[in-house]
């Protein structure tokens, strides 16, 4: 039998084929994280904006 903490990863794992490439994705989320995903989300969207807009202003130079 598997062990409890391998089984926990198995079920966070899936696979996704990108062209002809095979991905293994293990999904892990933190247990001492104060922030939620929804946090997690914007946050990433907010910086991902800042580095589009910086990168831009640096073309425009």
């Amino acid at each position: 039998q598997m062990k409890t903490d391998e089984k926990s990863k198995a079920e966070n794992t899936f696979h996704k084929k990108i062209g002809k490439t095979n991905y293994k994705v293990t999904v892990h989320f933190s247990e001492t994280s104060d922030e939620i995903i929804t946090d997690k989300i914007n946050r990433l969207i907010q910086k991902e904006c800042e580095d589009m807009s910086y990168k831009k202003d640096e073309e425009i130079s």
